[in-house]
């Protein structure tokens, strides 16, 4: 249930391309519900790459890794267990 009206803020797209994309995040009680690219961005016009455009499907995942993770298995295994975010790992 929305407690606050939606709100758009501009944004600019935090991957390393050349472009840097202008992105309109429309946030509601502090989640972020919906992401576009800025139409008045006078280089991309709207547009935003299929990595961005997907972006808000990887936050919200719920396969989303939340916590630092150590291998203790063979490389490969898929084999992890949950460390703390103080912990010297290399």
């Amino acid at each position: 249930m929305a407690n606050s009206e939606p709100t758009v803020f501009k944004n600019v797209c935090p991957l390393d391309c050349p472009d840097t994309c202008s992105m309109r995040v429309t946030v509601q009680d502090g989640v972020a519900i919906d992401l576009r690219g800025d139409a008045e961005h006078a280089f991309t016009r709207g547009f935003l790459c299929r990595k961005m455009a997907r972006c808000l499907d990887r936050v919200y995942s719920p396969d989303r890794l939340m916590f630092p993770m150590k291998r203790v298995g063979v490389k490969g295994a898929g084999k992890f267990e949950r460390i703390s975010w103080d912990t010297d790992q290399p």
